[in-house]
């Protein structure tokens, strides 16, 4: 396998932008919520979209449950973490 350097991982400084919102339902809940919709392309290293919320790209979406936020990382990875 290829080696990989280390990065710092990034908190939290900005709140991702949303694009639009829509109804998710979280099962841990058992209810819809209002959940942001953050294009992946838009998050900035250190964006957090605050779950509930749908972080989309063409390929694939991330769903953020309400109990976690996700944070995005220097190498652009979205790193999902329980809230507080």
């Amino acid at each position: 396998p290829e080696t990989v350097a280390p990065i710092s991982p990034a908190t939290a400084k900005t709140d991702a932008v949303p694009n639009s919102t829509r109804q998710l339902f979280d099962p841990a809940t058992g209810r819809y919520h209002s959940a942001s919709i953050v294009l992946r392309d838009s998050m900035e290293t250190g964006a957090c979209a605050q779950g509930p919320a749908a972080i989309t790209e063409d390929e694939t979406t991330i769903i953020i449950p309400v109990s976690r936020d996700a944070i995005r990382q220097p190498d652009g990875c979205i790193d999902v973490v329980l809230k507080g």
